[in-house]
């Protein structure tokens, strides 16, 4: 479940409502920036070029969980973990009866799945784009 709290980041929450982990964006200069790519120069998070060049989920104690890296207007976009391997890759699709933008989104295998597709959920809300 995604759960917004008033002013700040998303959660990603259990079924019960308890916090699992949060998004937060990447700033330039953070030592896992560079992980999977980049973001585009002067767009990222929010689009204003807040210096934000990807994002990460970290678990309640702080603990990097996954860095998120890519051009999200185009929607390719990388999770990686905190090791360097990709664990979820996605790219852009159309489908027949929509004209908006889709993903195609492709998790590695022993990857939760449904993480991966909340921490997208997010990242579209704070990018001000439709899922």
């Amino acid at each position: 479940a995604l759960h917004d709290r008033r002013g700040g980041m998303p959660e990603i929450c259990w079924a019960s409502g308890q916090t699992f982990c949060t998004l937060a964006p990447c700033r330039k200069g953070s030592q896992k920036a560079g992980v999977g790519g980049g973001g585009k120069p002067g767009g990222g998070a929010w689009g204003g070029g807040g210096g934000a060049v990807g994002y990460e989920l970290r678990d309640l104690g702080g603990q990097l969980l996954y860095t998120v890296h890519g051009d999200f207007d185009e929607k390719a976009i990388n999770i990686v973990a905190p090791t360097g391997q990709v664990v979820c890759r996605t790219e852009r699709c159309e489908v027949p009866f929509d004209d908006e933008p889709h993903y195609q989104v492709r998790v590695a295998p022993c990857v939760d799945a449904g993480l991966m597709t909340c921490a997208l959920f997010s990242i579209d809300k704070l990018e001000g784009m439709d899922p």
